[in-house]
């Protein structure tokens, strides 16, 4: 069998420079994306609520973004009683201390991915100390 020649491909025109093209105007509206991505982060209001005793009106609003850690919200329930609470149990929707909500865990991480209201339930013990009694 004879040897094939190798065939070079032609290149084709070279382009012309010189003037740009020019487009035509954009016919959709584009939404402008913030300056600051923290404000596209949509922001949730937790309604915090003291699960034992439930007559107890211990009930406190905060307003987070839904990238919030529990843990800075567990952090804000003992700030909210002054430092006085310890092992606090938090749960979503209804209070269930055998699956509590983990403190590493953000509230996209738990499914809170919109705007809207959100319920908190937590219970804790009270810490005993001689300064506060």
């Amino acid at each position: 069998m004879p040897a094939k020649k190798k065939v070079k491909k032609g290149k084709g025109k070279k382009g012309k420079k010189g003037k740009a093209k020019e487009y035509l105007p954009n016919i959709y509206n584009i939404p402008e994306v913030p300056a600051v991505p923290r404000l596209a982060v949509p922001n949730v209001k937790i309604f915090l609520k003291l699960a034992n005793p439930m007559t107890y009106p211990m009930e406190f609003t905060i307003t987070m973004p839904v990238t919030t850690k529990m843990m800075t919200i567990h952090d804000k329930i003992v700030d909210m009683h002054g430092g006085a609470v310890n092992n606090i149990t938090m749960s979503l929707y209804k209070f269930r201390p055998e699956n509590p909500a983990p403190l590493t865990s953000s509230l996209m991480d738990l499914g809170i991915v919109q705007e809207g209201d959100l319920n908190i339930y937590y219970d804790f013990k009270p810490v005993s100390h001689p300064l506060l009694s």
